[in-house]
């Protein structure tokens, strides 16, 4: 069975050679292909599980979407912009982080939509759901509720 075919050829004219070295009786019937015919790809990316390898928490966190709106889009709808996310501007990530100071708290947008926050207490590690200006964005820490706001604009019509 080659990797495109999700059933065995049955054509005698044209055999499909076997890239398995294991022999016939050993191989799991289960199994679609054998790990040895799918091809490791370059573009693959291991995500790795934080929370197992460091004692640092997991804050609460959100992503939201935001859009500039007039009056003229709100009542007439006179510029085509609709409430969908594929309209809005900016996106925000907001983290609650009970405790943490100001001082100790380190934030890293990367150019593959990476965002990394990173404190003594806590540590954050996620992606951004559309491509974002990461050079471009603006943070704000909330003393009395403990909450940074990271809002990042959003790259138009990109979409990973």
């Amino acid at each position: 069975m080659n990797i495109g075919a999700l059933t065995p050829s049955t054509s005698s004219s044209n055999p499909v050679p076997s890239t398995s070295s294991k022999s016939s009786s050993t191989k799991n019937t289960k199994n679609i292909w054998d790990t040895d015919e799918v091809l490791p790809s370059s573009s693959t990316k291991i995500v790795v599980d934080d929370s197992v390898s460091d004692g640092r928490k997991r804050p609460e966190y959100d992503i939201s979407y935001k859009q500039k709106v007039g009056a003229e889009d709100v009542f007439l709808g006179m510029s085509g912009t609709t409430p969908s996310s594929i309209h809005c501007d900016t996106i925000v990530v907001k983290v609650k982080l009970p405790g943490a100071n100001l001082n100790d708290i380190d934030v890293d947008v990367h150019e593959d939509g990476e965002f990394l926050l990173l404190s003594s207490e806590y540590r954050l590690r996620t992606y951004m759901p559309v491509k974002v200006k990461h050079k471009e964005g603006q943070a704000q820490w909330d003393k009395q509720k403990q909450t940074l706001t990271v809002s990042l604009p959003i790259i138009p019509g990109d979409i990973w």
